[in-house]
């Protein structure tokens, strides 16, 4: 399992020790779902994912988190193609192995909460904020990471 983790670290260009950014980047997939990812949802997934507890205060004081969410972001602003996300979710899954089966479980809630506020971040005022496509990425990514 430990391989497919590096093999996702490399192909997403993660930073040796910081394998929790795996966690983040199913929100990059929601946010992009609908065709675009937008500033209010990219400021939203870096928002939450600190809130969460996905990235850790350490986290956010060194140059890798900035650097990393610069680069995804424009990334996934320009990706026309989600096909990988196989490969993040695998990987995501190996990574949740490690820990107790209560922490894993609580890193999947986290993780979909991240992902339903950045989904949320960018609808209209008024009625449903998430778009059908962004409901059915939901659905695609945590079907696989509940597996």
């Amino acid at each position: 399992m430990e391989e497919i983790i590096k093999k996702a670290m490399y192909f997403f260009e993660i930073p040796p020790h910081r394998t929790n950014y795996l966690f983040i980047l199913p929100a990059f997939y929601v946010a992009k779902a609908d065709g675009k990812l937008s500033m209010k949802e990219a400021i939203s997934l870096r928002y939450n994912a600190a809130v969460l507890g996905l990235i850790s205060p350490a986290d956010q004081e060194g140059s890798d988190l900035e650097e990393f969410m610069e680069k995804k972001t424009e990334q996934f602003s320009e990706k026309t193609n989600l096909n990988d996300l196989d490969l993040l979710t695998r990987a995501i899954n190996a990574r949740l192995e490690s820990y107790p089966p209560d922490k894993a479980q609580a890193i999947r809630e986290s993780i979909y909460e991240l992902c339903m506020k950045v989904a949320d971040a960018s609808g209209p005022l008024l009625g449903d904020h998430i778009s059908e496509e962004e409901k059915a990425m939901l659905k695609k990514i945590f079907y696989k990471l509940e597996k």
